[in-house]
Parts: structure tokens; sequence; C-alpha cells
């Protein structure tokens, strides 16, 4: 079935991609330039050319078949003027014809003739001011549409040529570029472009090294004179882009363009008499009876139909697709990005409509995540009409939209500051609302730090941390909990002394959020001042430290590469005689999980064992707690590896603090997509998949021993109970949960049994495992 393009809007768009002005990635080249001998556009002469631009879309695979369109036009440029190198260009765009590739078309190519508005659009002569290659002004009919001005400027571009070799900024119709010229003959030379930027582009910059979509773009332009080099016998531009996830590079598309300039015929014609370049315009503009306007080569942004812009009619359309039972599969997600485009466009009226509106009741709660994503002035002025954040009633719609904008790549920092205002103003803020309100807050503060323009936003960052800062010294006991979450979602550089601060004086709750604050700051800040306090935590040299401060003093110690003499030192450490056997076990297994990752740390650690006798034998590498750290493939791709990383923290047989870290990596770079806290009632499910990944035959309840605290082996006892308390004495009609002990005779952490106890035990796990 052929494409419908009978409508302006999509007309415009075909014109944009053709020749480059498109906000996407097809960049028209060009050149700027001369070189001596050369006399292009010689006045007194008019060359006619054929126009031939093909545009096709494609996967990036081979097998696919690619769509796409071209169009072909008569072109006729005459130097009506001169003065000097300063040359006045009339030109002349002679019946545009759309072509359209299809499946019924006769000809190898697989492209037909179609009509399109592309006929009946005015089109009239423009001027150029040309001067030894370099395009001064372009001047176009002033009753033209924006996509005939966009399609001739993208024209003019072609014409900017340098004829000599070297490097130039241009600025054209794919905004402002490094153009190369290089010398392939004495007539031909070859320009290649790069870093095109325009401020009216639209871009998005997602900051995650992983989820951005990047760009790969090839733009050459042939230009090859004739042997008296007098007027360009053609012009050749190709371009190459390929829009690919750095994750999964084989998700990506391809758009392919080519303009062709062939050369025609040439003949003499009139020149016009006049003393100056304005004399010359003025005499054409009475001549044609134009009014011509000056313009740039920057091409304009084109309009789209109204009924694109509504938000309410693209609900009702999508309403269907918008269902919370369907959330997470592919329908809904094709839906949000048309809505998420949408709202970004829509007035702050058509996006309250539907927010009012009945009909959308049901699917409300996913408008709030749209919403949130979108963050335009508008959108965020609705929605601050339609909820209120200090509304007891509202409180679950205002964590919906909360959410969303913590989440969105692109925060608005005009969004963040109406935030920060209400989270000043209002005292009367549920609690809930108030605590996603200040982690909202974090989080967009730090993700407005890595956009490319974030020197533009260092004073709502800086208010944000000072509002967190002060509220974090102003609260007592628990009420500090949320600001240490909230500083770990800042992620700010300046805010590591605060929170090493409450790592040597704070409580040890206050140390143990502290660490998980600074641990998320990734590597590349952890600092010397850091390294050192993580030191005199996980030895504890200065004073005694919770074991979870330990631990994540250990990861940060671990994982920031150490020297030779502190990864010996950790490993002597299992050895020694420090009580904290679920530390020692948690040490070994995070070393020996990033041994098992990289051959480099692996045999660094082996030197160290194999030179120390006492450490080199199963006494001393024997794990000794249940604390347990590993890691599993969830992905594997030639372009980037997923790993599920586990980290389980046990103290007296008690699970303490569980994690599990989906971790993107690709060329040896590492990026934590997000982190799962294990709850230990209903995480059992998770934990028996992993056991099965890993092909450990370990019973399920064992498994449970690991997470469950010993209130909720109460609640889980239940499920069970009853099978197992008639293959017990009567003394032992309470289940003691207490396989693993005996299961593992090296666990020195835990009280002896005797023989009758190992008995009843082991017979208790047989019975267990059969229920699996």
């Amino acid at each position: 079935m052929l494409p419908s393009i009978s409508s302006y809007s999509f007309l415009y768009t075909l014109f944009a991609w053709l020749l480059g002005f498109c906000y996407g990635f097809v960049l028209l080249s060009s050149a700027a330039g001369h070189n001596a001998g050369v006399r292009l556009f010689d006045v007194g002469s008019a060359v006619s050319y054929k126009l031939h631009s093909t545009l096709l879309f494609d996967e990036n695979e081979e097998s696919t078949k690619d769509v796409g369109f071209y169009i072909d036009a008569d072109v006729v440029i005459e130097a009506v003027w001169e003065n000097d190198e300063q040359r006045l260009l009339k030109i002349e765009l002679k019946s545009p014809r759309l072509h359209i590739k299809s499946r019924k078309a006769p000809t190898p190519d697989g492209f037909i003739p179609h009509w399109s508005k592309l006929e009946e659009l005015t089109n009239k002569p423009f001027l150029m001011v040309w001067k030894n290659g370099k395009i001064e002004k372009i001047l176009l009919a002033k009753t033209e549409e924006v996509s005939m001005v966009n399609l001739k400027k993208g024209f003019a571009s072609l014409l900017q040529i340098q004829l000599s070799e070297g490097t130039v900024d241009e600025t054209d119709a794919s905004g402002k570029c490094t153009a190369t010229y290089t010398s392939q003959s004495s007539t031909k030379i070859v320009k290649t472009k790069s870093n095109c930027t325009s401020d009216d582009f639209y871009r998005v910059n997602n900051p995650h090294e992983f989820l951005r979509v990047n760009r790969n773009s090839f733009i050459t332009v042939e230009y090859e004179a004739d042997s008296s080099k007098t007027y360009l016998n053609s012009i050749v531009a190709r371009e190459n882009h390929v829009m690919y996830l750095p994750i999964k590079e084989d998700i990506a598309c391809r758009v392919k363009s080519e303009q062709i300039l062939s050369y025609v015929s040439s003949e003499k014609i009139r020149i016009l008499e006049a003393s100056t370049v304005e004399e010359a315009i003025e005499s054409i503009s009475k001549t044609e009876g134009l009014i011509f306007t000056q313009e740039t080569l920057l091409t304009e942004r084109e309009s789209l139909d109204e009924e694109t812009h509504s938000f309410t009619k693209q609900v009702d359309s999508l309403r269907g697709y918008l269902d919370a039972k369907d959330l997470g599969s592919l329908k809904p997600a094709k839906a949000f990005i048309k809505l998420v485009t949408t709202a970004r466009r829509a007035s702050k009226d058509d996006i309250s409509k539907a927010l009012s509106s009945k009909k959308n009741k049901g699917i409300l709660l996913q408008l709030y995540d749209i919403l949130g994503y979108a963050q335009t002035k508008d959108s965020h002025e609705a929605v601050m009409k339609s909820i209120h954040l200090d509304n007891e009633n509202q409180i679950e719609v205002s964590e919906r939209y909360l959410w969303a904008t913590s989440f969105s790549s692109q925060p608005n920092p005009d969004i963040a500051e109406n935030l920060l205002k209400q989270y000043k103003k209002l005292t009367n803020i549920p609690p809930k609302i108030q605590e996603t309100l200040v982690l909202t807050l974090g989080s967009m503060a730090y993700k407005l730090g890595k956009l490319p323009d974030k020197k533009l936003h260092v004073k709502i960052i800086r208010d944000i941390e000072e509002t967190i800062l002060n509220n974090l010294d102003y609260a007592k006991g628990e009420n500090k909990f949320v600001f240490f979450r909230a500083l770990k979602n800042l992620h700010s550089p300046s805010t590591i002394t605060v929170l090493l601060n409450y790592v040597t004086n704070g409580t040890q709750k206050e140390g143990v959020l502290a660490w998980k604050a600074i641990k998320a700051f990734g590597p590349d800040l952890w600092d010397e001042r850091i390294q050192s306090a993580a030191v005199k935590a996980f030895f504890q040299l200065d004073r005694k430290y919770d074991s979870s401060s330990r631990t994540l003093a250990a990861d940060i110690l671990i994982e920031s590469q150490p020297n030779d003499r502190l990864l010996e030192d950790i490993l002597n450490f299992l050895i020694g005689t420090d009580p904290a056997y679920e530390v020692k076990q948690y040490a070994n297994r995070k070393i020996g999980m990033l041994a098992d990752e990289d051959n480099t740390i692996r045999a660094r650690v082996q030197k160290i064992i194999r030179k120390n006798p006492k450490l080199n034998n199963y006494h001393g590498l024997a794990p000794r707690g249940l604390s347990l750290a590993l890691t599993r493939r969830f992905m594997s791709n030639p372009y980037s590896n997923g790993s599920l990383v586990t980290v389980q923290e046990m103290k007296s047989g008690i699970a303490k603090r569980g994690t599990v870290d989906v971790v993107l990596d690709k060329h040896g770079f590492s990026k934590e997509l997000f982190s799962v806290s294990i709850l230990y009632i209903f995480i059992f499910i998770w934990i028996e998949t992993i056991a099965l990944a890993q092909q450990v035959r370990i019973p399920l309840i064992t498994f449970l021993r690991f997470v469950l605290t010993r209130k909720a082996v109460e609640v889980a006892e239940t499920s069970v109970s009853r099978r197992l308390y008639t293959q017990f004495p009567t003394g032992h009609r309470k289940l003691p949960f207490q396989p693993v002990s005996c299961y593992n005779s090296l666990d020195r952490s835990m009280p002896k049994y005797t023989s009758a106890d190992r008995h009843y035990r082991y017979q208790m796990i047989f019975h267990l495992d059969s229920l699996k």
C-alpha cells in the first residue's frame, strides 16, 4: 500500500529530511573558499543543472528493505551582476517532482512518480550574494511557504565551496560545522563535514552512558569543475547517519542521503547595470514583481497541524493502550512515546482538559507518569492545577507524578525550582509526599548537573543541595534518614565532607546511610579522604563500626582497584582474630566475585595467597559465615553485558542487608542501572531463581535461611510446619530453622549441636528439600 503524502505536514517533513534541515540527522554538506585562477559562476552566464535528491531509511541490517523517496528538479543558476569578487546569483528551482519507493514500481530501483503538494507550493526565483565561495546573503520571496524556503536554503548551502585544502568553520543549513577540504585533482575537491550544531536543532542528551542514543555520521561532498574551471560540472553529496543504543548496537536505524547536481548546459545572458549589489537586487525585485526578504542559511522550524498538538485527542485515541494491567509490555511503551512527545508541545488548557476528563479516570496515574516525564512549563502548571502536594487525599497521584519527574533524563530547572519553593513554603505536606519530594529534588539536581548546559543550572542545583544539608542538620533522630537518601540521589562531591563527618561522629545507623550515599557516588569520586575513612571503618582502626558500615567500606576498598599492600591486608584480615565472621565472609566473597570477573585481580589475589602459608590453606580460606556476594549474567552480546550483582549481609544468622544491583558493562566500563533492596518475606522466589541459575543444589529453605529474619521465619513457618512437625520428636515442635549451621561445619559463629540435634535437623533438611 502506498504511503499517504497528501497532507502538508507530511510533505514538509519529507522536504526537510531531503535537504537536511529537519531537526534530526540528515544534514546536507557544503563548502567555502576559492582558489586562484578559478572563476566559478562567471558573470553573464546561465548554467542549467539536473538535481536528483534521494533519501532512504532502514534498520541497521543488510537483510532489511529500505523505504524512502527522491525528488528531481531542473535548476538554473544565473550570474547577473558582479563587482570585484562579489557576484549576485539568481536561482530558479523548476518543476520539482516527487517519487516514492514502492513494491509495485516496475523499475529496478523501486521508485515511481507520485503526485504531491510539492507541485502546488509557491515557487519563485531567489537571490544569493556569493563571494569567493562564501554565501554572504540569501534573499527569498516573502510569500513562500516555510517548506519551500528551507528547501532553497538547503540547495544554496551546496554552493558554498572552497577550492583550496584546509579546515574552516562554516554555517549553512546544517548549522555550524567544521569543514575539511581535501584536493583530489586540479578540478576535484572533497569536503568532509563534522561537529554540526545548531541552537534550533531539537536534541535530547541523555546523561546515562548506556541508555542514550548515539549517532555516527559520515558526510562528504564531492565538487568537480570543468576543465576551464568556469562552472561546476557536478556536485555529489552523500550522508550516512546511524542511530543506535550503546547497550545493544544492533538495535539501530540508518538514514542515507544522496544529492546529485549534474551539469546540463550553459548560455550567455544579459548583465545587470548597477553600481551596488543593493541596486541590482532592487532592479530584479521590480522586474519580477517580488518582495525579497533577507535570510540566513539556517533553516526554520516548521509548525505541525493543530491536531498533532492536541494531547486530549491523542489520549482519546490511545486510551486502550494505557490500562494498568498492560504496563511493562510493548503496547503502552509505544503509547507513552507518542504521548510524551505530544505533551511537550501541548498547551496548559489542553492538558488540563485531559486530566479532568471522566473518561480518563481509569488511566489517570499513567497520565501523571507521562506528564512527569514530559516536564514542560505548561504540563507542570496543568498538573499543579489538578493536584495539591499538601492534600492528603491526593497522596497516590502526587507521588506518582513526583516519581516520574525524578526518572526523567531531561529535568526542567524551572520545575525543580517550583517544587523546591513548594517544599519550603507548604508546612502541612503529608510525610510520604514530603519524603518523595525531597528525594525527587535530589535526583533532578544530579541530572541537571549532567546535562551539557549544566553551567546554566548552578544556582538551582546549589539551592537544592543547601536545602537538603540544612534539613539534615536540623532534623533529629530518624527524621534525618530521608535526607541521607536525598544526598545519595544528589551525588554531589561537595557533600563528601559532611557525610564523612557522620561516618565518624554519627550514630551507627547514620554512619551506614552516609556510607551508602558515598558508595553511590562511584569510583570516580572516591578520593583519598574516602579511601582513608574506608580503611579506618573496615579495620576499625579508630573505633568500633556497625557491620554494615564495614561491609560498605569493604565494597569501596575492593571496587576501587586497591594496591597490593591494601589487598594483602584485606586477605590477611580473613585469618585474623576479629570475631566478625560475617564481615570476613563478605570480604572473602566480594574479592572472589571480582576475581571471577577480572583476570588481573585474580592473578594478584593468587600471588598474595600463595606466598602466605597461613592463608594458602582450607582453614584460612574456608567460609566462616552466611554473607554472600555473587554476580550472574542476565544479558550478553557483542556490544555489552548485563549482570545481577547480589549482596547479602548476615549478622548472628539473621539477614541484615540485601540488595540486587542491575549492572551494565561495556568495554570495561560499568554502570549501575538500578538497585533493588531485597524484601525478606517475598524474595524467596528471586533467590531460588538465582540458585537455579547457578545450578547449586541447595534446598529452598536453606536459601530462605540466608534472607529471612526470625520474625519472617515465623510467617514462613506456617506454610510448611504442618507437614514437618510429624517428623520431629515432641521436644522439637517449634521449627528451629538452623539447617545451615549444621550444613556448614565451618560456621563457627553458630552454637554447637548434639548429635541428636544434628540428626533431626538433617532430617528436616531432607523433608524441606522434598517440598521444592
